[in-house]
């Protein structure tokens, strides 16, 4: 079994497999005027009660150019700050090992990301004036952007936080800009210890995987020219860099 290979998949939450709840999604979508892209219309979908008509919204925020960047990212960063406060659900997301809210909070960071490119002082603005979860998740936003000015904080981040999500994302920027300078907290986060989770291959089939923070951290020190394999039921050193 190549459990780097349901790594690599299985942290990109935005392709996630086809899915019952996901067909759902796309017909109520369909039922919608896609060509009215109008406030109201964003915004309905945007609060929708199902997590999948969120994301598609998300999506197409990202994805369209009906609106500007500042429009769009505003929506975006309101959708986002929503869901940190009254989250749509715990109960797990079709297809990943996370939560439905998570699920959320993830694609809307990556769809936030997709229209910060040549746009990042807009999110600096609003780093500035957010506070806790919404302005860590914007500092990652750019921090896989490679952003130089916010490589520090997130590095702080990183070894501070006992939120188990906020630490895989904030291994998964620093994994963005492969500096040395990084190498001990990616050997730190081999052993990280907030989070489990069980994967699901494609027939549905248990994969206990049991920290995925771990196989960020083995990949970013591989790329920094480490040898890191999983054996014996855990990621392993086979020869420093």
């Amino acid at each position: 079994m190549n459990i780097q290979r349901y790594k690599l998949r299985k942290f990109k939450l935005h392709l996630i497999r086809l899915s019952q709840g996901f067909l759902i999604a796309l017909f109520i979508w369909a039922l919608s005027d896609a060509s009215n892209f109008d406030t109201a219309r964003y915004d309905s979908m945007l609060a929708s009660p199902h997590y999948m008509v969120r994301f598609i919204g998300s999506e197409e925020l990202a994805n369209g150019n009906e609106w500007d960047t500042l429009t769009a990212m505003s929506k975006l960063i309101g959708a986002l700050s929503t869901e940190i406060s009254n989250p749509i659900s715990t109960a797990r997301a079709v297809g990943t090992y996370v939560s439905k809210t998570e699920f959320l909070k993830t694609n809307y960071c990556i769809a936030i990301r997709k229209l910060s490119v040549g746009s990042e002082n807009l999110v600096k603005q609003y780093i500035e004036t957010s506070k806790g979860e919404l302005r860590e998740r914007l500092l990652f936003v750019l921090g896989n952007l490679k952003d130089k000015s916010v490589h520090a904080l997130i590095r702080d981040i990183s070894q501070t936080t006992e939120d188990p999500y906020i630490r895989l994302h904030a291994i998964e920027a620093l994994n963005e800009y492969s500096d040395t300078l990084d190498i001990p907290i990616f050997k730190d986060a081999l052993s990280d210890t907030l989070w489990a989770a069980d994967f699901i291959d494609e027939n549905g089939k248990p994969i206990n995987i049991k920290y995925p923070t771990r196989a960020v951290a083995a990949g970013a020190l591989n790329k920094l020219g480490f040898d890191v394999m999983w054996r014996d039921n855990d990621y392993k050193i086979l020869r420093e860099r």
